[in-house]
């Protein structure tokens, strides 16, 4: 398999599996050795709603058993940045009360 096309299977897989923000997609792909002109190209076919609902997911499903600081810190490991965790964790917060 060609470098091209298993990067694009890993962005796919940590995407749609693993709910990775494109931060930490980005550095799972230079941990592979995958050249910053590929990752660059793969990582901008990227949907920034995909990524949006991905972080409201996970700011769903960790609502009820983690603290803030928890889901912040789970989020960041993750890749999201600050703002959009703080995004996804207001709009989690308001649609349950």
């Amino acid at each position: 398999m060609d470098e091209y096309r298993f990067a694009e299977a890993f962005v796919r897989g940590k995407l749609n599996q693993k709910h990775w923000a494109p931060r930490r997609i980005r550095a799972g792909l230079r941990e592979h050795r995958i050249p910053k002109v590929t990752i660059d190209r793969i990582l901008s076919q990227v949907d920034p709603t995909l990524i949006e609902n991905n972080a409201l997911y996970l700011a769903d499903r960790w609502l009820n058993s983690k603290t803030k600081e928890q889901l912040t810190a789970a989020m960041q490991r993750r890749g999201y940045s600050f703002e959009m965790i703080n995004m996804a964790y207001h709009s989690v917060l308001d649609a349950k009360n």
